[in-house]
């Protein structure tokens, strides 16, 4: 598994994206947010998918604040 493969708890996946762990839950709920896996029980993000929801991020933010 590569690095940017690599899955990361809701947790570790929060601190990653600088936020708090309730806001990726109540995005997960509402289905915003990254992209996440279920195995199980357990919900998983992958490096890669959290990276492309950044890169999104910052494309929509840049193209709001041109108006």
């Amino acid at each position: 598994m590569t690095q940017v493969d690599r899955r990361l708890t809701t947790p570790e996946a929060a601190e990653w994206l600088g936020m708090k762990r309730r806001t990726l839950e109540h995005w997960r709920g509402k289905g915003k947010g990254p992209r996440y896996l279920k195995v199980g029980a357990k919900v998983q993000y992958r490096i890669s998918d959290l990276e492309m929801f950044l890169r999104e991020v910052e494309t929509s933010d840049s193209r709001t604040a041109d108006r």
